[in-house]
């Protein structure tokens, strides 16, 4: 390569990671690094939300606002029709590429807190976590 073509190759390579850097940056709470349940709980109870916390063997997390036991938690549906059976219970459910559920129709149901978490169940419950996480 000669030294004129070094110029436009690196200048283009600066533009083009600035533009990434600022894209990446304004994506918002769903472009955030991977959380997990225990620093979402973390975070909400250091902001005065504190709530009771179930983990199933799959690593995937119920907060409620009373104590609850797993194997009635494990026995909710996640679906939109169902929300009011997840009066006071979230979850908060581990994904992976191409395996995440569909959430399109899902409205206040549902909350992606990162690329690879997804929060759903009691409507109010989710959004009050989402602006609180977000805020």
């Amino acid at each position: 390569m000669n030294s004129r073509m070094a110029v436009p190759i690196t200048f283009g390579a600066f533009l083009l990671g600035g533009v990434a850097g600022y894209c990446l940056s304004n994506l918002g709470p769903a472009a955030r690094p991977l959380l997990n349940a225990h620093e979402i709980a973390a975070e909400l109870a250091e902001r005065g939300l504190t709530l009771h916390y179930v983990e199933d063997d799959t690593c995937n997390a119920y907060l409620s606002t009373s104590p609850r036991p797993l194997d009635e938690l494990l026995r909710l549906k996640a679906a939109p029709e169902y929300a009011a059976d997840w009066k006071g219970v979230v979850m908060l459910l581990r994904t992976a590429p191409g395996l995440a559920p569909e959430t399109a129709d899902w409205g206040d149901f549902h909350w992606w807190a990162s690329g690879n978490l997804l929060v759903y169940g009691d409507p109010a419950l989710v959004q009050r976590i989402r602006k609180m996480c977000d805020a």
